[in-house]
């Protein structure tokens, strides 16, 4: 809505190119090669400002999360940046291939005690802390800095989003995550790598309206 009064366009017209500009997000610099922490999340609205009946039918389900998007993510010690995706289900083929994909073999990776991270052994050297004990520092096994930029996500999910479509909240994921890693560049720099990433990307508001998660 302040896109569309501050530059006096349609509402229609800054919505889509708040997601052209949410696309440009979506690159990637390589793989990371620096100690990372993986872990998963779960993104949607709070049952306390839901209706007496969605807070029933969520407390009758088998598990907390359902109704909610779930993002995996990880951050680079070395780097300080951050990858973060969608994921349909919190199995290792999504969760864990994710983090695999993205970082070099026989790299360090803490993570909490999930199995779906144990596919990740025999190719990364994993380790784990046990929230449950309480357990969150161990020598150099945290996982603080995740934890951190899940908070910064939630927030902007909460209040300056306000509202996040669910035909596609990667993108959103993208804008909060892509605003983490250049939040040290200045301005040129922030603008160059805003174009550079909408470079050979082609947005059309059909395929927007169309999409589903």
């Amino acid at each position: 809505m302040k896109v569309h009064r501050d530059h006096k366009i349609t509402r229609k017209f800054a919505w889509f190119m708040a997601h052209r500009l949410r696309e440009a997000f979506g690159g990637k610099d390589g793989m990371f090669a620096g100690p990372v922490e993986a872990d998963e999340s779960y993104f949607g609205g709070k049952r306390k400002c839901m209706s007496l009946y969605k807070r029933k039918e969520l407390n009758n389900s088998e598990r907390w999360p359902v109704g909610k998007k779930t993002v995996a993510g990880f951050k680079d010690r070395d780097t300080q940046k951050v990858r973060a995706t969608v994921v349909t289900a919190t199995d290792a083929p999504r969760v864990a291939g994710f983090v695999a994909a993205q970082k070099k073999v026989g790299a360090t990776v803490t993570t909490d005690k999930a199995e779906v991270y144990n596919t990740l052994v025999p190719f990364f050297d994993r380790v784990r802390v046990n929230h449950s004990v309480p357990e969150y520092v161990r020598d150099m096994a945290r996982a603080n800095g995740n934890e951190s930029f899940w908070t910064m996500l939630k927030r902007g999910y909460q209040s300056a989003l306000n509202h996040v479509s669910p035909q596609n909240p990667y993108r959103f994921v993208n804008e909060i995550t892509g605003r983490h890693n250049i939040r040290n560049a200045d301005t040129i720099q922030q603008m160059q790598n805003k174009v550079a990433g909408i470079i050979g990307k082609r947005l059309v508001d059909k395929g927007l309206v169309g999409e589903k998660a």
